[in-house]
């Protein structure tokens, strides 16, 4: 099940640990370095869907 009316939670934080796009909006990232992210990038932007994890 997806919930496609969720916000978008991926820069809540500005710093480390996992930030996922909830939406169907390709988002700018969120400060940090990126160490791993669950689909290739958009132009460095995240895609729809997919998460994020962040450095510091």
């Amino acid at each position: 099940m997806t919930d496609r009316s969720a916000p978008d939670l991926s820069s809540r934080s500005p710093t480390g640990g996992g930030r996922p796009n909830l939406s169907a909006a390709t988002v700018p990232l969120p400060p940090g370095e990126v160490l791993l992210s669950s689909a290739p990038l958009e132009d460095g932007r995240l895609g729809p869907y997919p998460t994020v994890w962040l450095g510091a």
